[in-house]
């Protein structure tokens, strides 16, 4: 029965974990318009930090749709070129982003939004793995004149 309740008490931590989190700005965007970006790709700049604010170097990156990867640097930083991103009918795409470290929780972050042509900066927080989570989960809204549109 133990057994039963922690399980159960896993699943409802992680869900308002994933709540909170959104709630909680733990990601942050920036887009910017650049030069040396075509409009089928874009860059995406990723820092990696840990609950206190700390670097976490060498994690690694991946954005699936493009199957590009990249590690960070001593100051938890990596830039990476999304040359053969997926094509919308919008002027950005949802990107998924995983980020993985020894001793880290998995991260995932869903739904990543990067506008094409322009380089997003994307901050992820990582959890030190203590045997609790399973993984972690971000999930990014769509811009809100997508959303408002879906009103229209």
């Amino acid at each position: 029965m133990n057994k039963l309740f922690a399980t159960i008490l896993t699943v409802l931590f992680a869900a308002v974990f994933c709540l909170s989190v959104v709630n909680c700005v733990l990601l942050s965007q920036t887009n910017a318009a650049i030069d040396d970006v075509t409009s089928q790709s874009a860059v995406l700049r990723v820092e990696v930090l840990d609950l206190s604010g700390n670097a976490v170097q060498n994690a690694l990156i991946k954005v699936v749709e493009c199957n590009t990867t990249a590690k960070t640097d001593d100051s938890g930083q990596t830039e990476l070129t999304l040359s053969n991103m997926p094509q919308t009918n919008l002027d950005w795409c949802g990107l998924t982003v995983t980020v993985s470290r020894s001793g880290y929780v998995n991260t995932a972050v869903i739904n990543c939004v990067v506008y094409y042509g322009r380089t997003r900066t994307l901050k992820v927080r990582m959890y030190d793995d203590d045997g609790t989570l399973p993984y972690v989960c971000y999930v990014e809204c769509p811009p809100e004149d997508y959303i408002n549109g879906l009103f229209d």
